[in-house]
């Protein structure tokens, strides 16, 4: 998060307050103080109401505002039961320091309305219990986002205090001419780059896919990284898949299989970076069911089961534990397709339910140690985890699955302990939506 803090002097600082009635073609540019509210004077009732501006131009335009704070310090006033105030913005941005009144704004013209132009929206509203009070106004955030965008890096504002009744309820505040530096008014500003959104749609002819980058600053420069799937996030070499500035899509010519993208979006010194997205690239040849075969081996290795190696996950024909493929050691966990059922009733008027299923078997070695307790907890956790990674969800890489059935099956085989191997297994049943007909 970066932070701007302003509280300028007198020299820098822009700031008045306007003062009604008799008072109204009078300047008060040079005062140390601000009053905003009610004045009774010679028995006749007047408003002040103070006007400020800051300059927010080093802050990059583009960036999010977290937050703006205006802090006025007290420097007296009669606030008998305490007051409401408002902040709004000025639409009158040429008003001038030395040259503004209840009547005109620059010393020549006159506003449209006597007391300043200002929109009639709230931009924060703070109360103080009395005149020993500093002003705070802490929402600020939506006009300082407002005069970076839109006017030039300036913020107008002016206060609105009481303006009710004929007694005296008003507050004083310190203006940019207070002799202590600390006193003057001050603004802080918080702000961030916005962070990027990313999302993938394949293009599922074996071409690519589409990345739309969103929520990003229009101006910044977002460079959209790819990492070939091998295993875990981060274990491969990451390469630049495309650029643009600002927000809309962006082709990654990619072959099919597995990925990882994120999206680096730079602006002036400022970084954000996007969640990572996993996608896959299909060629629309590969069946439904070696894409969910594929697709789980891909969630399960994300899972980094503890103890077991990523290029240990594999799939096979059969859950066959002792005909692995080479460079691949136990323990492994071994992903194979099971049956598929298509029942004649299940699915909607246009489309039909399949079910796909996939054996995801646990081997590894057995010492046959005597207290038989050797990777219990590890094997019965992993299987636990697994489960836990599918059980009523879609599948991500394969749009057509729209839920997983998570069944027991072998549990934990006297006769593969025999044989030295320890075996564990859960099945996953897919619930594939798939269109009717020749499609």
């Amino acid at each position: 998060m970066n932070q701007i803090i302003l509280q300028p002097d007198a020299a820098a600082g822009v700031d008045s307050h306007m003062l009604g009635g008799a008072y109204a073609t009078v300047n008060f540019g040079d005062d140390p103080v601000l009053n905003a509210g009610t004045t009774n004077v010679g028995k006749v009732t007047l408003f002040s109401r103070p006007l400020l501006r800051f300059d927010l131009t080093a802050i990059p335009v583009g960036m999010q505002i977290t937050s703006a704070t205006l802090t006025l310090s007290h420097a007296g006033g009669t606030l008998p039961a305490g007051g409401e105030f408002t902040a709004h913005r000025l639409t009158r941005e040429d008003w001038t320091e030395f040259g503004v009144t209840w009547n005109r704004y620059d010393g020549a013209n006159t506003w449209t309305t006597p007391g300043g132009d200002y929109t009639a929206e709230l931009h924060d509203t703070q109360s103080v219990a009395s005149a020993a009070e500093d002003l705070v106004f802490e929402s600020l955030a939506e006009l300082a986002a407002d005069a970076i965008a839109n006017r030039q890096g300036l913020l107008h504002l002016l206060v609105l205090g009481p303006e009710s009744g004929s007694a005296d309820n008003y507050l004083s505040v310190h203006s940019s001419d207070a002799a202590t530096a600390a006193l003057r008014p001050k603004l802080v500003v918080e702000y961030q780059l916005p962070v990027p959104q990313l999302t993938i749609a394949d293009h599922g002819d074996g071409t690519g896919a589409t990345a739309t980058i969103s929520a990003a600053a229009a101006t910044s420069n977002n460079i959209l990284f790819v990492q070939g799937f091998d295993g875990q996030p981060g274990s491969g070499p990451w390469t630049t898949g495309a650029s643009r500035v600002g927000n809309g899509d962006v082709t990654l010519a990619l072959t099919r299989g597995h990925y990882f993208a994120h999206v680096v979006s730079e602006l002036d010194t400022h970084t954000a970076v996007s969640a990572m997205a996993y996608f896959v690239i299909t060629d629309g040849v590969e069946s439904i069911h070696t894409r969910c075969l594929e697709a789980a081996q891909a969630r399960v290795r994300l899972l980094g089961l503890e103890g077991l190696a990523s290029g240990s996950v594999v799939v096979q024909k059969v859950p066959a534990g002792r005909n692995l493929a080479s460079g691949v050691g136990l323990p492994a966990v071994i992903l194979s397709p099971h049956r598929a059922a298509m029942p004649a009733v299940e699915g909607t008027n246009g489309r039909d339910d399949v079910f796909y299923d996939v054996l995801v078997a646990i081997f590894d070695r057995d010492n046959q140690e005597p207290t038989l307790q050797a990777n219990l907890d590890r094997h019965l956790l992993w299987r636990q985890q697994i489960a836990r990674a599918f059980r009523n969800q879609r599948l991500p890489g394969v749009p057509e699955v729209i839920n997983c059935v998570v069944e027991p099956a072998e549990g934990l085989l006297e006769e593969a302990w025999k044989r030295e191997l320890m075996t564990s297994a859960v099945l996953l049943r897919f619930t594939s939506r798939e269109t009717r007909g020749f499609n």
